[in-house]
């Protein structure tokens, strides 16, 4: 299935390192799942056949437990404890937090090549578009999912993962069977809590939790009953 494979990557990293910065809600959810593509985004679509079934595989690349391990080790940079993530303190470690989130993968793909041998993969771990801004990357895999996706699974690490959170909603709110890396279902309650603790584990090294916590928002409003019975 190599040939079908065309790798996309879900969490690029930013040349501003803008996933990481605090922006107060700036970014619309609503415009990531729904708004116009960024420029080029539709001949990058041209790759796939809305006709094809494709399996969709979140990773977290840039984000995920590579980079809360990595930030746990830097100095508090203020007396509440909270760390604003800077380029400087990000310098010659994007690949280490990129190895370390990507360590399983290949597995991954070769099980879901197995149990999904007619279906064309789709892996967002490494296509890189110059000049897009990490929104761009988020609007351009949540068109993927939403208009080619059979099936999403989701790599080790999605839980950390900012850029997985956002595909997460897109694929729940469109009702796709959502695996996790053992190909068992992800419900819209278990992802929920996972991004609940995430936002905790996020706040404790200093990453902006407002994307997730819109995301938590909107699982909540697909899935409100089973989430009430959960709380």
């Amino acid at each position: 299935m190599s040939d079908a494979r065309l790798v996309v990557a879900s969490d690029a990293i930013a040349e501003d390192q803008e996933l990481m910065m605090p922006h107060g809600g700036a970014i619309d959810l609503d415009e990531v799942l729904a708004g116009p593509l960024p420029p080029g985004g539709e001949t990058v679509l041209s790759r796939w056949s809305a006709a094809g079934e494709h399996v969709y595989v979140g990773t977290p690349i840039n984000t995920g437990p590579g980079l809360v391990t990595h930030l746990r080790a830097q100095p508090r940079g203020n007396t509440s404890g909270t760390v604003l993530t800077t380029r400087l303190q990000l310098k010659g470690s994007p690949e280490a937090i990129v190895t370390a989130n990507t360590a399983g993968l290949s597995t991954l793909l070769r099980r879901i090549e197995s149990a999904y041998p007619h279906f064309a993969v789709i892996d967002s771990t490494s296509f890189d578009i110059p000049g897009w801004r990490q929104v761009d990357y988020y609007r351009l895999c949540t068109e993927i999912i939403q208009r080619f996706a059979a099936v999403a699974v989701f790599a080790p690490g999605w839980e950390l993962s900012r850029g997985c959170h956002v595909e997460l909603v897109a694929a729940l709110t469109r009702g796709l069977p959502v695996l996790d890396a053992h190909l068992r279902p992800l419900t819209a309650v278990t992802v929920c809590e996972a991004m609940a603790a995430a936002t905790h584990e996020f706040e404790s090294v200093g990453i902006d939790t407002s994307l997730t916590r819109l995301c938590i928002a909107a699982l909540a409003r697909i899935d409100l009953p089973t989430m009430s019975a959960h709380a």
